[in-house]
């Protein structure tokens, strides 16, 4: 008998043992349940910071991209824009105009590395994005052709225009991507062309409901390519046959951040080429359509100069404000405007633009700098709009971020222009405000 109860109780003891054991191994799975869950916890949490991190110091990175763009660019456009105004006039002897004009060349060529550099790195950090506004697509043509027509030098090379008379006087679509693609591939055309010609055409293709392709073909006679010189035309840096062309300038981005911003557009572009007879680019971008205008038979077919010279129809009832901190752009834009013999006045800050306003003075346009210490133009834009200000107020800026351009098509702006503003840009604007307006305004 006492064996038995010896037995139970050894069993009874086996038990308890057991379901300490089973106890304690609960407490050790639920411990490392709560140690798992801190652990993700704090993963979680680091991860959320380190990400928080990482859009801050993109954010950063893009102010940053921004600032240096307008600083970098700001005072090159102030060359270009003194050259060109000196350039539209006809006072100046051969020596001079032609000084000016190698110093123009010059700053375009530099303006472009510039542009690419800067471009490239948009597009390595993922921060090139497409905005859409309505633009005028003869204006776009026109001042894209001035700006190359520089790489003719004194070539003999024949630049010959085509536009199809059904093409939209204006579309909508990121008018700024639209001319860099049509700047790097013309560039390269007079670049590689030594003589010949370079044709140039414009049509509208797939019009329906609103949307429209807008085709762009850029022909020469230059040296042409191979296939496999053609296969590596994308790849950054690249440029073909490198040996002969060293003389000519270039950083080997363009074509690549070409077909980038077609690709972000999508849109397409094709190459064909036979070498020592010349190349062929025809690019297609999906644009819609602004308005029922079109181009017509004006500028249908049309040779150009080397740079060919605007004539400005004299507006002396137009009021202009120019506001910019930076005194060389007040007198570019003061030697652009004196042909139209507009009234205008200029001013270096937001806030002296609003003390303007304030004191009465109604403008036909408003050009605002968008950046500016202090007060921004995008802020004295806003402030100058809450006073009940209804007239045009045009941005004016020397990048084209998406935070800073949605500011411009969505805010307080009627329009915004990308710097540097040329001869063509200018007349576009004040042909539409003011002499169109006022004509408007008589009927």
């Amino acid at each position: 008998m006492e064996r038995d109860i010896d037995g139970m109780q050894l069993e009874l003891t086996r038990l308890e043992l057991l379901l300490e054991m089973k106890e304690n191994e609960k407490q050790l799975l639920l411990e490392a349940k709560n140690a798992e869950r801190q652990l993700l916890e704090e993963m979680r949490t680091k991860l959320e910071e380190a990400v928080h991190a990482e859009q801050l110091a993109n954010k950063e990175k893009t102010r940053f991209l921004a600032r240096m763009s307008h600083e970098i660019r700001t005072p090159m456009h102030s060359i270009l824009g003194i050259t060109e105004a000196q350039l539209q006039k006809d006072n100046h002897s051969k020596e001079t105009e032609e000084a000016f004009l190698r110093i123009y060349s010059s700053s375009n060529l530099l303006l472009s590395i510039i542009n690419d550099i800067l471009d490239f790195t948009k597009l390595e950090a993922g921060k090139m994005e497409i905005i859409h506004a309505a633009y005028d697509t003869i204006c776009m043509i026109l001042s894209t052709i001035q700006l190359n027509q520089v790489y003719i030098g004194d070539k003999k090379i024949d630049l010959k225009l085509d536009v199809d008379e059904k093409l939209p006087a204006r579309l909508v679509g990121d008018e700024l991507r639209v001319r860099q693609i049509l700047n790097n591939i013309l560039s390269n055309a007079f670049k590689y062309t030594s003589e010949g010609s370079v044709h140039l055409s414009f049509r509208a293709e797939d019009i329906c409901d609103g949307r429209v392709t807008f085709v762009i073909k850029v022909e020469d006679t230059g040296q042409g390519m191979t296939q496999e010189q053609l296969d590596s035309l994308s790849v950054e840096f690249s440029r073909y046959n490198v040996e002969a062309n060293r003389a000519i300038e270039g950083t080997g981005l363009g074509l690549n951040i070409a077909y980038h911003l077609i690709n972000l557009m999508d849109g397409t572009v094709t190459a064909e080429s036979t070498l020592g007879e010349g190349s062929t680019f025809t690019i297609r971008l999906p644009q819609r359509q602004c308005g029922n205008a079109v181009v017509g038979a004006d500028i249908k077919a049309k040779p150009f100069a080397r740079l060919s010279k605007l004539q400005p129809t004299p507006m002396p009832y137009g009021r202009v404000l120019v506001v910019d901190d930076v005194e060389a752009n007040l007198y570019v834009a003061e030697g652009f405007l004196a042909p139209y013999e507009i009234n205008v006045d200029m001013v270096e800050s937001g806030a002296a633009a609003i003390e303007k306003i304030k004191s009465g003075e109604i403008y036909d346009i408003i050009f605002m700098d968008h950046m500016m210490p202090g007060m921004d133009g995008v802020e004295a834009t806003k402030i100058i709009r809450e006073m009940g200000y209804s007239h045009p107020i045009i941005a004016l800026t020397a990048n084209a971020f998406s935070e800073m351009t949605e500011s411009y098509t969505d805010g307080d702006f009627t329009d915004y222009a990308s710097k540097p503003l040329d001869i063509y840009q200018m007349d576009t604007f004040l042909m539409r405000y003011i002499k169109e307006a006022s004509e408007f305004n008589e009927e």
